[in-house]
């Protein structure tokens, strides 16, 4: 819903079996604007994504037999949960955000997050300017 600036998960899509709401903040609102979305008839999503994203993970070196090796289907969730946590230190909105029904998990996953500085997170959450490089990936 771009006018209200959410994703809505739908339920038979969620991880955790229920309905919710994540708020599209404005890193995801800058790139979803520059590949249309909210245009009419705007597709983000292409039938052939499956197979270009599943080449895009192997290019990256994630696959059985590469550097990185299996890629974690929660991978993506994962990271938007560390960078969230210590970036916006809100723990009930990411609860809610992550669908969880307690803090418990969230906080047992989420708050040893090695690797995870305040500097990445501020990277991860940045709006590029324009005239600067996208960080964006075309497959």
């Amino acid at each position: 819903d771009m006018e209200e600036r959410v994703i809505s998960v739908r339920s038979v899509a969620s991880k955790t079996g229920g309905v919710r709401h994540v708020t599209i903040h404005a890193v995801l609102w800058r790139l979803l604007a520059e590949y249309g979305a909210g245009e009419r008839d705007s597709l983000l999503c292409p039938p052939t994504w499956p197979v270009r994203w599943r080449l895009l993970r192997k290019k990256a070196g994630w696959g059985v037999h590469h550097r990185f090796g299996e890629w974690s289907a929660d991978a993506l969730r994962h990271t938007y949960a560390s960078y969230h946590a210590k970036w916006f230190r809100d723990f009930p909105l990411l609860q809610m955000e992550m669908g969880h029904r307690s803090s418990s998990l969230l906080r047992a996953r989420y708050l040893n997050m090695e690797g995870v500085s305040r500097d990445r997170a501020r990277l991860f959450w940045e709006v590029p300017e324009h005239g600067r490089k996208k960080r964006i990936v075309h497959c």
